[in-house]
């Protein structure tokens, strides 16, 4: 059996090309939301496009009219597609 010693300096280099592709995701989600590539929408948005309340939407989902979490993004970040809102 092999053994492979880490330095420290391999942990340091580690750390640092985490942070910087952490980093550029973040940006990358970033600018993708600020140009509006991101497909679908938040509850909140889908809420005002067909004005209605919570509980509305719950019904919604429950008598299937409106598909429920249909996509899950960023951490909780829930979106409904185009094709989910039926008005």
């Amino acid at each position: 059996m092999a053994v492979e010693i880490i330095t420290r300096e391999d942990l340091h280099f580690f750390r640092v090309q985490l942070l910087n592709e952490i980093k550029q995701f973040i940006c990358q989600l970033k600018n993708d939301a600020s140009n509006g590539t991101v497909e679908g929408y938040k509850t909140k948005h889908v809420r005002k496009i067909l004005d209605c309340s919570n509980g509305k939407l719950q019904a919604l989902r429950i008598s299937g009219k409106l598909r429920g979490r249909s996509k899950i993004a960023w951490p909780g970040l829930v979106q409904k597609t185009d094709n989910d809102v039926i008005t």
